[in-house]
């Protein structure tokens, strides 16, 4: 009996504070099993945005480099180019040259003496030869601008002219990206280039070592990820990151300590064992802070990075809270937003100059097809008519082919005129927007199969030149997929004045589409129409807005200002 006690001890203290103990190592370790989930997401997701940021970049630059081969290929003369075309030279500050089929310098900018102290260039030409393009080179040394450089090649359209361009890492952007990367005063990240040399690193003097056998290689095999390894020379355990940077086939890496990331938490969590229901508490309350500071803001990040995939620059500058890398990670994207936003205004610039020189083209054909074409097929209808009354043998059956060749030559005037103001809109010049809005609904009915109706409220104003044709393409390219894919029995056209704004909206009782989430399906789905609807739009100063569901027809509203 006097063992019962002690028994009773056992049962009711021992064997709880043991199942306590058992349950906080268990719950020790999930915990420390979920930060490490979670910082490895974070450093993943941080890695991934930094690595399609540089990528973007890369893409600008080649494509203002193939624009400017294109242009030197059709024969514009290269003070011209200079002249026309300084934005797309200002992207490359270390100069741009051109060369011909035989490596043979065309021109450079800033100078050809500048080119010719750049051997590695005819190097870089030479691995052109092997592939279409574009080609680049590592981070290499560069006389001229007494620095490092990377070169760009690409070829014309044509492939008789080959364009380079020379920047620096500081024009891509590569210190600051790299820098905003490192969350903890201990992290390090860096650049690893196709043959695994180290070619940026936040500390310089790693620069140029062989890094193929560290981890975060993988991202050389176009691999993106994150795991944890222990490291020479303090053998701490770290957190590695990594991505790779398409088109160039560089690979982005982070690399920070475990125990700086999560140290202090840690040291709360460890003493479960011994303080149970306390320590307990404490699990719970990092699981919180870890939920409201860590796993919510991740959320609400990826929710204004799916706005800002629409468009919508001003959302990720909203405040998500959370620890501090997050905090950084969201500065970060709102950098690049930024910088996208500079460089689609740059590339709009462009756009609308190239936009501008198509519609003069077609104004041009519309011209020539009605002044020449047109009258050409009416001095022949002519020539018929006088044939028909200079035949004297067998009039009737003459008569009956001439009427034939007649009514041929009438229906080619018809298309011919039909062809020229597809081309190039005359009543939108001679009788203004309105007028050429409305024979337009009016011609999309067809034969009747399709009933239009269009309508003008609000009093009328002019728009530009540039907007009044772009109102028209807009509303054009509407009808016609109306007419082409809507399957639909009716459609309405309504044109509102209000203040200084017009807006028109084309509705149809069609068949309708589902809307896809983000914009970029679009062409997935391959409603290109409609995708390029929504650029032309921007392009002038508007917004573009689609309703639709399956089954229940299409509304696309258009809001240009006057």
């Amino acid at each position: 009996m006097r063992r019962l006690p002690l028994r009773l001890i056992v049962v009711a203290l021992l064997l709880p504070l043991t199942a306590a103990a058992i349950l906080g190592a268990l719950a020790f370790q999930v915990h420390r099993q979920e930060m490490r989930r979670l910082v490895g997401e974070r450093d993943e997701r941080a890695v991934r945005a930094a690595a399609v940021g540089l990528a973007e970049r890369v893409y600008n630059q080649i494509t203002a480099l193939r624009t400017l081969a294109d242009r030197v290929s059709d024969g514009v003369p290269f003070q011209q180019l200079v002249s026309e075309s300084e934005f797309l030279f200002d992207q490359f500050d270390g100069g741009v040259a051109f060369y011909d089929p035989q490596q043979r310098l065309i021109a450079g900018a800033p100078s050809n003496e500048v080119w010719a102290q750049r051997p590695f260039a005819y190097e870089l030409l030479t691995f052109l030869g092997r592939g279409p393009g574009p080609v680049f080179s590592p981070l290499v040394a560069d006389a001229p601008t007494r620095g490092v450089a990377l070169f760009i090649a690409i070829p014309s359209a044509r492939r008789n002219v080959v364009a380079m361009g020379a920047l620096s890492p500081q024009q891509l952007g590569i210190p600051t990206l790299v820098s905003g990367l490192q969350a903890t005063q201990r992290a390090s990240a860096f650049l690893i280039d196709l043959n695994g040399q180290l070619i940026y690193h936040t500390d310089e003097s790693l620069i140029g070592q062989d890094w193929r056998a560290r981890p975060g290689a993988e991202s050389l095999h176009g691999e993106s990820g994150s795991y944890y390894r222990t490291l020479p020379p303090d053998n701490l355990e770290r957190v590695i990151a990594y991505a790779p940077v398409d088109p160039i086939g560089w690979g982005l890496v982070v690399e920070e300590p475990w125990a700086d990331m999560v140290s202090p938490l840690m040291r709360y969590s460890e003493a479960v064992q011994f303080i149970l229901l306390p320590a307990g508490l404490l699990a719970a309350v990092a699981l919180f802070y870890g939920v409201r500071s860590i796993v919510r803001p991740l959320q609400l990040l990826d929710e204004q990075a799916a706005r800002l995939g629409w468009g919508e620059f001003e959302a990720i500058e909203q405040p998500v809270g959370g620890i501090a890398e997050i905090q950084a990670l969201q500065a970060t994207l709102i950098q690049m937003a930024e910088q996208v936003q500079s460089y689609q205004a740059g590339m709009r610039g462009y756009l609308a100059a190239l936009t501008q020189g198509q519609e003069e083209e077609r104004k041009r054909l519309a011209r020539e097809l009605h002044d020449e074409t047109v009258q050409s097929l009416i001095a022949l209808d002519q020539k018929i008519q006088m044939a028909r009354k200079a035949l004297g043998r067998d009039p009737q059956a003459c008569a009956s082919r001439l009427d034939e060749l007649r009514a041929m030559t009438t229906d080619i005037v018809e298309k011919v005129r039909r062809f020229s103001r597809n081309l190039r809109p005359i009543y939108l010049e001679d009788l203004g927007l309105i007028p050429a809005l409305e024979m337009l609904t009016r011609d999309a009915g067809g034969e009747g199969k399709l009933v239009t109706a269009f309508r003008v409220t609000g009093e009328p104003k002019r728009l530009s030149a540039e907007r009044e044709m772009a109102l028209y393409r807009l509303v054009q390219e509407a009808l016609n997929n109306v007419t082409a894919h809507a399957n639909a029995s009716r459609a309405d056209v309504t044109m509102i004045f209000v203040g200084d704004e017009v807006s028109v909206t084309i509705a149809d009782d069609g068949v309708g589409f589902a809307i896809p989430d983000r914009p970029g399906e679009l062409a997935e789905a391959g409603h290109y129409g409609v995708l390029g609807m929504r650029e032309r739009a921007e392009l002038a100063g508007g917004w573009l807005s689609i309703e639709s569901e399956p089954g229940h027809g299409t509304r696309i509203e258009i809001r240009l200002p006057i």
